[in-house]
């Protein structure tokens, strides 16, 4: 039944246009008002379509499985999203907007199909699959109804791609979410392979039948839940699989035809470049978008597309190029000439910076990320008076009584706190990181300046109580641990110390200043051979540091071992610039060495 499968594509058309519509509408909020200029705050299909993504895969795997892949996308330059929060509410506003399709289409099922019994919903999917021998039933009350099971279908397709969607692989928005709460280390080795992981996925569809025999049961269970029978779902795949082999090549070859004839060379090119840009195939994108802009030298999509690129590929004048044609054309964006501040940051220019966010602040005053950015280049220049001045200024322009702008909020307080740090106002700067700490996310921000402060001012407990709540916020983030572990060693408690240290290296073996902590720890208390090890594991990492020889000599001296002693603290002295040597001399560990001519030679 062609009139199915027409149902279910343009369904899922629809659907698929709100799960773009809700990344995009998410990002403007979220900081990226690009959005709005690449015209993704509509619902017009034709903005989201690639012909790969969104028809020839979705469609093949519609017809050949009956598997509801996400097709359009849109890009969404994260760069100008106000955090990692926003970065991962982008990524589930597109599942998020199918799951209220899905329940909308589920309410309109209910509706229709809602005083049916199981005997009729039998009857009705017999009918419609046109058991042979049954030929009578079509004239049956409940014949024609091909829309029930039709739907039936299509509340599955959406259910298994919010689902599918959701899962943490690598380019879906399950990942997406969880991305920007990962350590960067982990981020960098998975961005390598995003272009593979929705390939694995499907690998293990049709490759594994059991996993692919659980996942649609467990996608079969939600659609019941939402009061779906799978029976219908099952007509309804079966009705749609008929015709949707000849849907499929009908609406391939019309739409080849149409952009044969519409699509101009222009549009081609940047098209390419948004295909490459989506694969990670950078400069290639880039190559696609300037073709485009030397064939159409005012296409304004595609210098953004080109500055953006660029940007990211820390292509820092090509970028700026870019944005200053497109704020030609546009001047009255201001997201424009912010990016093209930015640029001239990254290029060193800091007076043509500060002079760009200052151009934004003259028109809009209340423009808080230009401000900020403003006072961060001031504070690089130290220019501390004139960028507390401007942290100031913004906080009295009413930021506090806005709730979504909270995260900016965030940053100025601690941008005034490592200024008013710098400045040496030390309790005004604690003062102020403890105000910045009420606020969500706001520790994750100071709680390492408020150490430095409390340290400085030797109240190590309270420091300690601010790195424990750090660890409690992120107990993946190894630094807050290895403060403490610092800290428990100014306060003398070695074995907490120890213990400290010894999660950070189990989590980072390569973490340099934890062995050479944790050896010092040891030697306090008189473990030296463990101590000894701790440091040998600290020369494998860093072979040139002089510290960790120059502390297996007071070990081996602490244990009367002269000669090792000499020959570490030789070594020491070789990689040293001279600090060691003056301090050599009052070191009590070398009391007992003060007699011996090769120590004397040493110094």
């Amino acid at each position: 039944m062609v009139q199915v499968a027409i149902f279910v594509c343009l369904g899922w058309l629809i659907s698929v246009c709100l799960h773009e519509f809700g990344h995009a509408i998410v990002a403007y909020w979220g900081g990226d008002t690009s959005v709005k200029d690449k015209g993704y705050l509509t619902l017009n299909p034709l903005k989201y379509i690639d012909p790969g993504y969104t028809l020839v895969l979705p469609m093949m795997f519609l017809a050949l499985g009956g598997i509801g892949l996400p097709g359009a996308a849109v890009y969404i330059n994260t760069g100008l999203l106000r955090d990692r929060r926003w970065k991962s509410l982008v990524s589930a506003a597109g599942p998020l907007a199918s799951a209220i399709v899905a329940l909308c289409l589920a309410g309109i099922y209910k509706l229709l199909a809602g005083n049916f019994t199981k005997d009729d919903i039998f009857l009705l999917g017999t009918i419609e699959r046109n058991v042979p021998g049954l030929e009578a039933l079509r004239e049956h009350p409940l014949a024609g109804q091909w829309y029930i099971p039709a739907l039936a279908f299509l509340i599955f397709l959406e259910v298994f791609a919010i689902v599918f969607n959701l899962l943490p692989i690598p380019s879906l928005d399950g990942y997406g979410i969880v991305e920007p709460w990962l350590p960067q280390s982990w981020q960098n080795r998975l961005q390598s392979v995003k272009r593979y992981g929705v390939a694995v996925l499907f690998a293990l569809f049709w490759l594994s039948p059991t996993f692919s025999s659980y996942f649609t049961q467990w996608i079969s269970n939600i659609t019941r839940v939402l009061g779906v029978e799978p029976f219908l779902v099952q007509t309804g795949y079966g009705l749609f699989r008929n015709s949707a082999t000849v849907l499929t090549i009908g609406i391939l070859v019309a739409f080849v035809v149409l952009r044969r004839v519409t699509l101009k060379p222009y549009q081609a090119e940047y098209e390419k470049g948004e295909s490459l840009k989506r694969t990670g195939k950078w400069d290639a994108a880039i190559a696609a978008f300037e073709r485009a802009i030397e064939l159409k030298p005012d296409f304004y999509e595609a210098l953004l597309a080109k500055a953006e690129v660029s940007y990211q590929q820390k292509h820092f004048e090509d970028a700026l190029n870019a944005w200053m044609v497109a704020q030609e054309l546009q001047p009255s964006e201001l997201f424009i000439r912010l990016n093209c501040g930015l640029a001239l940051w990254n290029l060193q220019r800091r007076d043509e910076a500060i002079a760009e966010f200052e151009r934004i602040l003259s028109i809009d005053p209340n423009y808080t990320r230009a401000g900020l950015c403003k006072a961060e280049i001031l504070t690089d220049l130290q220019r501390y008076d004139e960028a507390l001045a401007e942290c100031d200024r913004l906080l009295a322009s009413g930021l506090k009584s806005d709730p979504q702008l909270e995260s900016e909020l965030v940053k100025l307080l601690t941008l005034k706190g490592a200024i008013l740090q710098s400045l040496h106002r030390i309790e005004e700067a604690l003062g102020t990181y403890q105000a910045v700490s009420k606020y969500k996310g706001g520790l994750h921000s100071t709680w390492l300046g408020q150490v430095e402060i409390l340290v400085q001012l030797q109240r190590y407990e309270e420091a300690l109580q601010v790195c424990d709540r750090a660890i409690q916020l992120d107990p993946r983030e190894l630094d807050p641990w290895l403060r403490s572990a610092h800290l428990f060693y100014e306060l003398q408690r070695y074995e907490k110390a120890i213990s400290y240290c010894e999660h950070v290296v189990a989590n980072d073996p390569q973490n340099y200043d934890a062995w050479q902590l944790q050896g010092t720890c040891l030697a306090q208390l008189q473990h030296y051979e463990r101590a000894l090890q701790c440091y040998d594991r600290a020369i494998v990492i860093q072979p040139e540091n002089a510290l960790a020889y120059y502390n297996k000599a007071r070990c081996y001296a602490e244990q009367g071992k002269v000669e090792p002693a000499i020959a570490n603290l030789r070594q020491a002295f070789q990689r040293d610039r001279g600090s060691l040597k003056a301090g050599a001399k009052k070191d009590p560990s070398f009391a007992k060495l003060l007699a011996r001519p090769e120590f004397n030679e040493l110094l």
